[in-house]
């Protein structure tokens, strides 16, 4: 009798040590969301990225030459490309700031000739620039635009594509939405709003950041709900001809 007790003893024991040792299963397998997801496996992250340059390229925009100007120095401005997939026919699209007074434009993505773009001009009241390639190589994927109905605010950026130096994936949000009048737009925690856009984790576009917001790091961004207006042909295109940077937060 006294074995067995003792058996019991040691095996209660050993249990109730197990159940102070292990953490929960909430602990041991925390939920994580799809972008999260990404961001934990090497190769899940390296394919994304992967993806990502075969669709954004860096805009180089060569403005008019005005008084005091040196060719090539001051009216260069450059930004990030998004080229996305409508209906019909294949968009890209870039912060109107750098399409002002714009003579010439080209995109140029990863390890490639820079292609020629051709400047459409922008929707009124979003300073957006939309553009189109004459002629889209096989190798270029062009990104389709979210049409969910439900509202996301979380997803993934790749940084770096204007500059030279590694891409960087990371996830961002969409912070909050802006007061009226500016209610169409997002604000987001994309730290350099060069138009690099906001995806969602199956790559569609959610938001292109066009401008600083404040000062805490924060950009103004076209929402994916106006992208697909301007993709639909439902809100027009105009020449590009006041300042896009005179909406004020």
């Amino acid at each position: 009798m006294h074995a067995n007790r003792a058996s019991f003893l040691f095996l209660l024991a050993l249990s109730l040590l197990s159940w102070l040792c292990l953490p929960s299963v909430a602990e041991a397998q925390p939920l994580r969301d799809e972008a999260d997801q990404i961001l934990m496996y090497f190769e899940a992250t390296e394919k994304v990225k992967e993806s990502l340059q075969n669709s954004l390229g860096m805009v180089t925009v060569r403005t008019k030459i005005q008084p005091g100007m040196l060719d090539g120095i001051h009216n260069v401005l450059k930004g990030v490309g998004t080229l996305a997939k409508c209906r019909d026919r294949t968009l890209v699209f870039f912060p109107a700031a750098i399409a002002e007074s714009a003579v010439s434009a080209s995109i140029q993505f990863s390890g490639k000739k820079p292609l020629t773009l051709d400047i459409l001009g922008s929707p009124k009241e979003f300073p957006i620039a939309v553009g189109v390639l004459p002629s889209l190589p096989e190798e270029i994927t062009p990104l389709p635009i979210w049409r969910g109905e439900k509202e996301i605010d979380k997803g993934l950026v790749l940084t770096g594509i204007a500059e030279r130096g590694p891409k960087i994936l990371s996830k961002v949000y969409i912070v909050e939405t802006p007061k009226p009048p500016l209610e169409r737009f997002r604000i987001t925690n994309i730290r350099v709003p060069d138009g690099s856009p906001m995806v969602t984790h199956d790559l569609n576009i959610l938001a292109i950041p066009v401008r600083d917001w404040g000062t805490q790091g924060l950009s103004l961004a076209v929402h994916a709900s106006t992208l697909r207006k301007v993709c639909d042909e439902k809100l027009t295109v105009e020449p590009i001809q006041m300042k896009s940077l005179e909406i004020n937060p």
